[in-house]
């Protein structure tokens, strides 16, 4: 199931728009490279990186033209641009970045359309694909701080913000679990008419965490009970920077079978479209991170690379929940095809 902060039909309309105009926008900055001493692209993007995020402590929400126009020529100047850049440029830059308000521009968008402008014309379309940086995880029922590798997921999300709007992505994703009260996943809701006959009898003796076989012979795990659809649990943390044009992609919405990855649920019959989508939008490459590493992530990024994606895993954006189990699914991965490297060196591959 698919869903969209907007009308997926208007944000697509928009992308295919921002998509030409950030085209002939790139090959203008691209143009200039020996202005900018010749970077690599990688060099580009982490200094996009960095002032992109100063640039969101400094400008909050939106701003008129003109310090829209200053935050660009800044940008520049960063690179090794003397000059302010013609104003059909800055123009034609800014009609990218419109806010809802009249006449004035998002600041987050303006990082965002910048970094894409900083990879070259050539480059291949990328998605970045945000995994469940939800409350609950974090904060709440299922936190990973109080699992067995007690890791604080709250230390993602600068860390998240930070690749949106500094990676130059063609579009960004994020996954949301999202399940319904009676999930059976749920360990307060075990029941012998959900689990193999060989559990019947120490059903009293389960608790969180174990894994058990259901009624039809699937493995699953114990979860205390998370996400839960319209709770507050299941938003967003408040700090994760979510744009309108964002596609938000539901998982774990049938009530009878888990789903850790944003493609597949586990049973691998059914999914949420996300394949579909990629491909319709002539994706060739997806950057993955955010909670849980040794569970959603890993499960997204192994469907993702077998579905014929390059895929790249972003590791200090993402933590887990055992030690042992980010270290097996990390080899994993990476035996299967997944590039796992850091926020410092992603830019590498971009």
């Amino acid at each position: 199931m698919l869903s969209s902060t907007t009308n997926l039909f208007q944000a697509n309309e928009t992308m295919a728009t921002d998509t030409a105009a950030i085209k002939s926008l790139s090959t203008i900055f691209n143009s200039e490279r020996t202005k900018f001493h010749d970077l690599s692209v990688p060099q580009r993007l982490r200094y996009t990186t960095v002032a992109a995020r100063e640039a969101l402590v400094q400008l909050q929400g939106s701003v008129t033209r003109e310090p829209a126009a200053l935050l660009l020529n800044q940008l520049g100047a960063g690179l090794g641009r003397t000059t302010p850049y013609p104003s059909n440029v800055i123009d034609k830059f800014l009609t990218c970045c419109q806010s809802p308000q009249p006449k004035r521009y998002d600041v987050a968008r303006m990082c965002h359309v910048w970094s894409r402008c900083m990879r070259t014309p050539e480059a291949p379309p990328t998605a970045l694909l945000i995994i469940d940086v939800q409350n609950d995880f974090i904060s709440g029922s299922l936190s990973l701080s109080a699992c067995e590798a007690k890791e604080n997921g709250a230390e993602v999300v600068p860390i998240v913000n930070m690749l949106r709007t500094g990676g130059g992505f063609d579009h960004i994703f994020v996954s949301q679990d999202w399940h319904p009260a009676d999930h059976i996943s749920f360990y307060e809701h075990v029941s012998t008419d959900r689990l193999a006959p060989k559990h019947h009898d120490s059903i009293h003796q389960l608790k969180p965490f174990d894994t058990v076989t259901l009624h039809d012979g699937t493995e699953q795990t114990l979860w205390p009970a998370h996400c839960v659809q319209g709770s507050t649990g299941a938003e967003f943390h408040p700090d994760l920077l979510v744009q309108p044009t964002d596609t938000i992609v539901l998982k774990g919405t049938d009530p009878q079978v888990d789903s850790y990855s944003a493609f597949f649920d586990n049973n691998q019959k059914r999914a949420t479209g996300l394949v579909e989508l990629l491909r319709q939008q002539s994706m060739e490459r997806v950057v993955l991170c955010g909670l849980a590493l040794d569970v959603c992530v890993a499960f997204s990024a192994l469907d993702c690379v077998a579905a014929g994606f390059e895929t790249i895993v972003v590791l200090d954006a993402c933590r887990g929940i055992t030690e042992s189990g980010k270290t097996s699914m990390v080899a994993k991965m990476k035996a299967e095809g997944v590039i796992v490297t850091t926020s410092d060196r992603v830019w590498e591959y971009l």
